[in-house]
């Protein structure tokens, strides 16, 4: 080939190695095309089944999901995962050289109209969590050379890949709800299923809301759920509602299979960078199939690692729950002096559960910012419906004519009030169900308005200036004093109160001391949300660290922030502390620490815990702010054994729910590997038409590592003593393996004709002195004058040869003249 090249094309060229590694992607499309084409023949031929043959669809790619057609089970919701990665980015000027369009089984296309108009998501507020996700609008700055900002990856289960969708501006929740809704619609086609889904999300708390708000069709269909590695860094709130130990039939699922993606992509992103659209997109969607074909090949290994490993939670969670059966705790709710004392049993557990979860369900997020433009628009509209109301009683009555009625309603214009408000709720991401009476951020405006609160104001401002006299002389600092004393006594005044109330006492006062609590518990929650806000970054840090293992020296810079993040934590916590100090003894909550912002299971029944801090903040902001059928009763905000009875107690569910859906999920992927395995071996008997039967000796061979691992998986499970139930056995499996070791014997003359040994099985073959001797003289007969003649000779006859091929005919000569 390089002879041709020099002698022909007249010119010299790289080593041949580069150039076949340029066609590998275009070798597997061709692979992947081969197989789609051969599945359609063998459906129409009537050898086999569209769920089974069908090469890349849903239930192809991962069977212990989506193969539900010999299963008592049908109507499961599916469960999968969604995440985007900012590191698969593209230059928008990177390569002109593309290949031509080809239809895409993995890949959502993005109208052109949608990547350029990005606008920002309508996301309600979210409190205390919205630092962990900012509305994307257009492109960020830092992309502006870019065309493809990231990529998203919808997955199953098993970390297999469903979906792929490019990214062209930030995370957008509507791209998010278009690759939800492409996933849906092909699971419908292909399964016949309507089925609802449980959808792992790291900010599961902003999406939740925005589907409620912004889609109710698809709010009736799916529930999201935080991963677990996030879970700590969201609020209380969020980890109860949508914490993933909570969610009953989704097992011991954490949520994290999209990291294990990008971590198998990552080596891609950086000549990804470099390529053209096409080109990415053809090498992202042949990896993902090969990552899914080796799914495939050992599921049967992964769930029986999933299943030793349920079991073994089950069995330590159960002895956690029996350790806290029989224990007697000692509470002292908020505001009280008295202790209340109590035995746990599982069916007090059960029930403060169910009241814990009802009460964080019902409650509003902590930290919903109010504004107050909005709460005196709606205010003003209230006035002006009152007096529409009563220009109307009047018109009815026969007080005023019908003239004065049409004037003073155009006057009111209650529309143009209307507008106003729908425009601020539309500038602050709000809709009017945040704004209903009694709502959080109702109370918090009124809370604010309320004419008392003027009444403490100044007493605060008298406090802080005798605290702070300052360089003021004594007649200076009287002056000051009185001054603000006849301001305090005007608001006692005009409020029909008087200064000689005891409950304004700024000492012992029980009105004075309302308020200043209010603000220490608010100052309180601040803190709280900063430090989520360092946790969150500490969280994200970690992922990347995790993702991005492969650079050494990266690796070692995000290690170093992720440690610096540990001395702000630290302060901010002692911040918190310091400030809860000033709180009553009755409503002072225990420190807090470290313990409370990471996952660290407790594997004994404990005294304290460092969340207890956070727990009876909680409780004291109800108490202090929210209306009193929404104060949090029962053992669970006090006592930390309770709670560890609850979570060993959710723990345990979570791994029986895993053990279930394994056992199930087993029989989808038997039966699917049995009903492909007899449809290729009856192909082989009788192929369709134009087929040659090696076709499908190869495609038995290949299949013959499903098989195989089913049987080795099964043998595992029940050396463990896992197969009770009769559940994980295999005969029928391995009778088949059986019969397909059988026919590629007979075609190949040995099934592992191209399996690849390891290099631990490797032997260095012993080399004999005859065999030196011989090869010594052949480097001697190498180098002789006679051999290298021969060689020259061989190579004049090829190259005479390949210039007679390309010699030009009579005929063409003739045409040319």
């Amino acid at each position: 080939m390089a002879t041709f090249h020099r002698e022909i094309l007249g010119k010299e060229i790289t080593p041949y190695d580069n150039h076949f590694l340029r066609v590998i992607p275009f070798y597997f499309r061709t692979l992947s095309l081969a197989d789609e084409i051969r599945g359609q023949d063998i459906v129409w031929a009537g050898l086999g089944s569209d769920k089974v043959m069908i090469h890349n669809s849903l239930a192809a790619r991962c069977p212990a999901d989506f193969y539900r057609e010999e299963c008592d089970d049908r109507n499961a919701p599916w469960i999968g995962g969604i995440d985007a990665n900012m590191q698969q980015w593209r230059f928008q000027h990177a390569s002109l050289n593309t290949i031509m369009p080809y239809r895409s089984r993995l890949f959502i296309d993005v109208p052109y109209i949608e990547r350029v108009t990005t606008k920002k998501d309508d996301i309600p507020e979210s409190g205390l969590c919205s630092h962990n996700f900012k509305a994307a609008g257009s492109k960020p700055p830092s992309m502006k050379k870019c065309d493809e900002t990231g990529l998203f990856s919808f997955i199953c289960r098993h970390d297999v890949p469903m979906k792929l969708m490019n990214n062209y501006a930030g995370e957008r929740f509507e791209w998010v709800i278009k690759l939800i809704n492409s996933f849906l619609d092909t699971v419908e086609v292909e399964s016949g299923l309507r089925n609802n889904l449980i959808l792992t999300y790291d900010v599961a708390c902003r999406l939740g809301p925005h589907i409620n708000a912004n889609h109710p069709e698809l709010d009736e269909r799916v529930r999201v759920v935080v991963n677990k590695f996030h879970g700590f860094a969201h609020e209380l709130r969020c980890q109860m509602v949508y914490g993933s130990g909570w969610e009953e039939l989704i097992g011991e699922t954490d949520g994290e299979g999209c990291e294990r993606v990008w971590a198998a992509l990552n080596w891609l992103a950086a000549s990804n960078r470099v390529s053209s659209a096409r080109n990415r997109q053809l090498m992202l969607e042949d990896r993902c199939d090969f990552l899914a074909l080796e799914k495939r090949y050992g599921l049967a290994s992964i769930l029986q690692t999933r299943f030793e490993r349920a079991a073994k939670n089950e069995r330590d969670n159960v002895a956690h729950l029996k350790s806290a059966i029989g224990v007697q705790v000692s509470v002292k709710p908020v505001g009280s002096q008295v202790e209340e004392t109590h035995t746990i049993t599982e069916t007090l557990l059960i029930k403060e559960a169910k009241e814990q979860w009802t009460y964080f369900y019902n409650s509003k997020t902590r930290k919903g910012k109010p504004i107050m433009a909005i709460y005196k628009s709606i205010q003003r509209e209230e006035e002006i419906k009152r007096r529409i109301t009563l220009v109307t009683e009047a018109y009815q009555q026969g007080r005023i004519n019908g003239r004065d009625h049409t004037r003073r309603l155009q006057k009111l214009d209650l529309k143009k009030q209307t507008d106003y408000t729908d425009s601020l709720l539309t500038q602050h991401k709000q809709t009017r169900l945040h704004w209903l009476p009694n709502g959080h951020l109702w109370r918090s405006c009124q809370r604010q308005f309320h004419p008392d609160r003027e009444i403490y104001q100044s007493l605060l401002d008298e406090r802080a200036a005798r605290e702070a006299r300052g360089t003021l002389s004594d007649e200076e600092y009287e002056d000051k004093i009185a001054d603000l004393e006849d301001i305090t006594n005007q608001c006692f005044q005009r409020l029909g109160q008087s200064r000689e109330d005891e409950s304004w006492n700024p000492e012992t006062g029980s009105n004075f001391a309302k308020f200043e609590n209010e603000d220490t518990v608010l100052l309180l929650e601040t803190i709280y949300g900063e430090i989520l806000a360092i946790a969150t970054s500490r969280t994200l840090e970690l992922r990347n660290l995790k993702a991005r293992s492969r650079g050494t020296k990266l690796a070692k810079k995000i290690l170093k922030a992720l440690l610096s993040r540990y001395p702000t934590l630290e302060k901010k916590i002692a911040k918190f502390n310091s400030i809860s100090q000033k709180l009553p003894d009755t409503h002072r909550p225990p420190l807090l620490t470290k313990d409370a912002f990471k996952d660290s299971e407790i594997n004994s029944i404990p005294e304290a815990d460092g969340t207890e801090a956070l727990w009876f903040l909680e409780v004291l902001r109800s108490s202090l702010f929210d209306i009193a059928d929404q104060v949090p009763t029962g053992l669970w905000p006090y006592s930390c054994k309770v709670r560890f009875g609850i979570d060993a107690m959710n723990r345990r569910n979570r791994a029986q729910e895993e053990q279930h859906l394994v056992r199930t999920e087993w029989k989808r992927l038997s039966a699917f590997a049995i009903k492909r395995a007899e449809s290729l071996l009856q192909c082989i008997v009788t192929p369709p038409q134009g087929y040659d039967p090696s076709v499908f000796v190869g495609m038995v061979w290949e299949e013959m590592r499903t098989l195989q691992d089913i049987c080795t998986a099964a043998s595992k499970l029940e050396t463990g003593g896992h197969n009770r139930e009769d559940v994980f056995s295999c005969a029928r499996v391995h009778e088949l393996w059986m019969r397909c070791d059988i026919e590629v014997k007979r075609a190949f003359g040995t099934s592992n004709l191209y399996r690849p040994t390891s290099k631990k099985d490797e032997k260095e073959e012993e080399v004999s002195e005859e065999d030196l001797a011989d090869a010594f003289t052949k480097l001697q007969m190498e180098n002789s004058e006679d051999f290298k003649q021969d060689i020259k000779e061989e190579e004049e006859n090829v190259i005479s040869d390949l210039l007679q091929m390309y010699e030009p005919d009579d005929d063409d000569n003739e045409a040319e003249e």
